[in-house]
């Protein structure tokens, strides 16, 4: 291996160690992982790697996947379902049902599963960073508009209608990549 090619390996571990630590002080997540202080900050240098039972240690106490944590492969958490919001899927998920028969055709598995989760994306990505404690009217919101765009998509298709002529829909570009409709 390449002396760039390790180097930025290195930086890559250094900034998911940084992760993992989080808002602790090195001294205090140190002394949680049973680590000298020192060890850890060597780490965090670049001056030296862990070897497994620190590393191990490391990985418990930031809350990640050992995997992730040496290599960047993975899920960061072993616990993925913890970051996924349960509520709000299950919202999304019930007001998706309620309406998609609005559609008039048979929608795979597949096609519900790219609307759920670009509607999980968008309230995940605007709503919720708002402190939103109920999204229910974002959920229908942005559930009405994926219906209405996937109307619009239908009618193209049928009627041999250019995509293109999306392009210029005001308020759609969050949805340009579910309906693979490149801008």
């Amino acid at each position: 291996m390449d002396d760039l090619s390790e180097s930025k390996r290195d930086l890559e571990f250094i900034k998911r160690l940084r992760e993992a630590i989080g808002g602790k002080s090195i001294r205090s997540f140190a002394e949680k992982c049973e680590i000298s202080e020192t060890a850890l900050r060597q780490y965090l240098s670049g001056k030296s790697e862990p070897t497994r039972p620190p590393l191990n240690a490391i990985a418990r106490t930031g809350g990640v996947n050992i995997k992730w944590l040496a290599t960047g492969e993975g899920y960061k958490s072993d616990a993925v379902m913890d970051s996924i919001k349960e509520d709000l899927l299950a919202g999304i998920m019930t007001e998706i049902e309620l309406n998609i028969v609005s559609l008039n055709r048979v929608v795979t598995a597949k096609e519900k599963a790219r609307f759920i989760a670009i509607i999980y994306n968008v309230i995940n990505k605007y709503y919720w960073s708002k402190a939103c404690t109920d999204p229910t009217e974002y959920i229908k919101k942005e559930v009405d508009t994926v219906i209405q765009c996937q109307k619009v998509i239908d009618s193209c298709k049928k009627n041999n209608i250019d995509f293109g002529l999306l392009k210029k829909l005001v308020g759609w570009r969050e949805y340009h990549d579910l309906f693979e409709i490149k801008i």
